[in-house]
């Protein structure tokens, strides 16, 4: 809007002036010379909005913890289709369709992870999030219309379909990691909280470190998700077919209270001391399953209850940090890719996991109880070597993500780089705080 006054009550040329209702008063300095009685523009600016609120943050967490949430049902439920798939199609149902069907999923997400971190840092994470979305319906309705003139053609359908799932599923790891992890950096009642809030959704040692500790927590916790229903019905031979499903299920609700409690450790004692704590009780409690299996499946609920907190204490320790330690320890601009290279390489160590799981488990048929045994004891092993990583690999991170933006522009202008980055529109006005609009 413009108007006029005298040039009595306006400033000298350049200054500005803000009042309750930002009025910013600018004299044009080519129609007035100054004398009085000449007129001055005068720009009333449109007041200036809070852009961040703490529903807005809890509202961030929680949508990237749904997505990422629905990703691991999504890999997790082939497990019980493929029971399902053995009675229908005994004949049809290879050992290398078997391994298909159970690596396409994850295979897809390697593609997301990678894909779609380039992407969230490029063209923002609300594209990616948007993308990703699409891709994951699209892949999961193509699932579920599965068919074909034959029956191999409609395990290729099948294949494929989770594939395309899984490349949706991957690439929300990127987008909803760096998502959530920039929405709780905005305030330091968030910051503080930070571990529980992702925990309720995941330089060259921060890469290692956080790469190999996903690795071995995927390379554990997928494939002993994946199989449960079969380690059960390997376990309880008598049980039906559905009553082996349920069990599965109840296995599976054990994962629910391990993030809540890693969460809660992870801001209290730190990160990595929570995944090493996680890591090594997996191990004891998985080597004390896999030392004396016998005797335990033979109390069927016994076993049950073991199983089902070997997979809660996975979530206590690197199920609940992973995402979190991989976020943290980039700066913004790259945080996007960074963290797609190293869910992929994670998603790796979950494919090559559910290899040798399916692997194992053929090679014991005759003895399902042995299958059961060799796999606990592989998986507590790689437990301990995840423990070794988190405690002497991984770094402590600065709780402040702006320490490491102004470490990383301070690193690129001293080798001659433009550490200049965003415009106007992508940048908050000054004066936005959090829970108040600018007076």
């Amino acid at each position: 809007m413009t108007s006029t006054r005298d040039v009595d009550n306006a400033v000298a040329p350049g200054d500005e002036v803000t009042g309750s209702n930002d009025v910013v008063l600018v004299q044009d300095e080519k129609k007035s010379s100054g004398k009085v009685g000449e007129q001055v523009d005068i720009l009333e600016a449109e007041p200036q909005k809070a852009y961040y609120s703490s529903a807005s943050v809890w509202l961030m967490v929680l949508f990237s913890g749904l997505a990422i949430g629905s990703d691991g049902y999504n890999a997790a439920v082939i497990g019980n289709v493929e029971l399902l798939l053995a009675v229908l199609y005994p004949d049809d149902l290879t050992t290398a369709i078997y391994q298909r069907l159970s690596n396409a999923f994850l295979i897809g997400m390697i593609v997301g992870m990678i894909l779609f971190g380039v992407v969230s840092d490029q063209l923002g994470r609300k594209t990616g999030a948007i993308a990703t979305t699409i891709l994951l319906v699209l892949g999961i309705s193509l699932s579920t219309a599965a068919n074909g003139t034959t029956t191999a053609g409609m395990f290729w359908m099948l294949i494929i379909a989770r594939g395309i799932a899984g490349v949706g599923a991957g690439g929300e790891y990127p987008v909803s990691g760096a998502g959530a992890a920039e929405a709780t950096d905005e305030d330091a009642k968030f910051r503080k909280r930070r571990g529980f809030m992702f925990a309720m959704l995941a330089d060259l040692s921060a890469s290692l470190g956080a790469a190999s500790t996903w690795f071995l927590y995927n390379w554990i916790s997928i494939p002993f998700g994946i199989f449960s229903s079969t380690i059960i019905s390997r376990a309880n031979v008598e049980n039906s077919l559905v009553k082996t499903l349920g069990w599965g299920v109840v296995i599976n609700c054990f994962y629910i209270p391990g993030p809540f409690i890693g969460g809660y450790l992870s801001d209290k004692i730190g990160r990595r001391q929570t995944m090493a704590l996680g890591f090594t009780l997996q191990a004891i409690l998985g080597f004390v399953l896999g030392g004396a299996m016998d005797p335990i499946q033979r109390i069927f609920p016994l076993f049950v209850v073991l199983y089902g907190i070997f997979l809660t204490l996975g979530e206590v320790g690197p199920g609940s940090t992973v995402v979190l330690i991989a976020s943290e320890s980039f700066p913004t601009s790259i945080r996007g890719q960074m963290m797609g290279l190293i869910s992929a390489a994670s998603k790796a160590g979950a494919a090559i996991g559910t290899q040798v799981f399916t692997a194992i488990l053929n090679r014991y048929t005759a003895d399902p109880s042995k299958g059961n045994q060799v796999a606990f004891l592989i998986g507590s092993g790689f437990a301990v070597l995840g423990a070794i990583i988190a405690l002497f690999v991984i770094p402590d991170t600065s709780r402040h993500l702006n320490d490491d933006d102004d470490a990383w522009k301070k690193y690129l202008e001293d080798n001659g780089w433009d550490a200049f980055w965003g415009d106007e529109v992508s940048q908050d006005p000054s004066g936005v705080v959090m829970n108040k609009a600018v007076s």
